[in-house]
């Protein structure tokens, strides 16, 4: 057997060491600003552009060649959208340097084919053994966020005069009702009162909380096998607005009722004065032969 020489595990699987000098660190930092989706500005302190990154020099239009040894605010940020002059001295952004504060916010900057545009900011002093030697400025633009919260705000503004509109007819369709002297009620599929006016109260003599939400057969039992009955089913069924006499038990009179039928609701109206020329005669005669009358619907 042939003897190897000995090499210990360190010596194969002795990883490569990163370089620890400063030209090192400043690549590697220049590599992550270049890969950067944010848009990132330094200025010293004269407030002039020593570095942007590949993301700022897009969201500008400006190469960095352009921009170094120029004040920032005077190329980007100079006008303000309404074309008044945006003096540095207003600029929340190159306050940070001389008050050492960071800054947030959103501005508005002029891009170099002369657009406006939207950003949001965060602008923060560089500070070194305890000295402010310039400003870190990071960028983003909102363009397309205030594009959206402006859709929405335009979609919420017309929902609310929609919404308003509809309640302005409600009232004005309840005004109305309200005002007639004919009873009109309103029911749901399942022949509960959604809706009765003041007329509809006196001539069923029954209030509105008696009313509204209640089946009709549950409130007025007698009207089941009447004249009422087969009419509104006969209405529901056919689709069509149905006019018809009734005789009314607690009034002793005989009333006309005309019916609206929809897919979803049934509207009553009724002159809540009786018909002068039928003579009174018992309800009774009213209610003949009604599952023969109902089954022929």
């Amino acid at each position: 057997m042939t003897s190897q020489p000995f090499r210990s595990l360190s010596e194969h699987q002795r990883l490569p060491q990163p370089k620890t000098d400063t030209q090192y660190y400043k690549q590697y930092l220049e590599t992550v600003c270049n890969n950067a989706t944010l848009a990132l500005f330094v200025m010293d302190e004269r407030q002039q552009c020593v570095y942007m990154n590949p993301a700022a020099e897009k969201l500008t239009g400006y190469a960095l060649s352009e921009l170094q040894g120029r004040a920032l605010h005077d190329v980007i940020h100079h006008t303000r959208p309404d074309g008044r002059p945006y003096p540095l001295c207003e600029c929340p952004i190159d306050q940070v340097f001389p008050q050492n504060n960071q800054e947030q916010g959103e501005e508005v900057f002029v891009h170099r084919d002369g657009h406006f545009y939207p950003v949001a900011y965060t602008a923060s002093p560089i500070r070194e053994a305890g000295q402010t030697i310039g400003t870190v400025i990071e960028v983003r633009d909102i363009t397309q966020e205030k594009l959206s919260e402006k859709a929405q705000q335009e979609a919420n503004e017309r929902e609310r005069l929609l919404r308003q509109e509809a309640e302005a007819a409600k009232a004005q369709t309840e005004a109305v009702l309200q005002s007639i002297t004919d009873a009109f009620a309103v029911f749901d599929h399942d022949w509960r009162y959604t809706y009765v006016n003041s007329a509809a109260t006196e001539l069923l003599q029954r209030s509105e909380a008696q009313l509204i939400r209640n089946r009709l057969w549950d409130v007025f039992p007698d009207l089941l096998g009447s004249s009422i009955e087969i009419e509104y089913h006969r209405a529901i069924q056919e689709q069509r607005t149905i006019e018809f006499e009734f005789f009314y038990p607690s009034r002793n009179r005989w009333y006309l009722n005309r019916v609206y039928p929809s897919a979803t609701e049934l509207r009553s109206l009724s002159p809540i004065s009786p018909i002068a020329s039928k003579p009174n005669k018992p309800y009774v005669t009213v209610r003949r032969d009604f599952a023969a009358s109902l089954s022929a619907i």
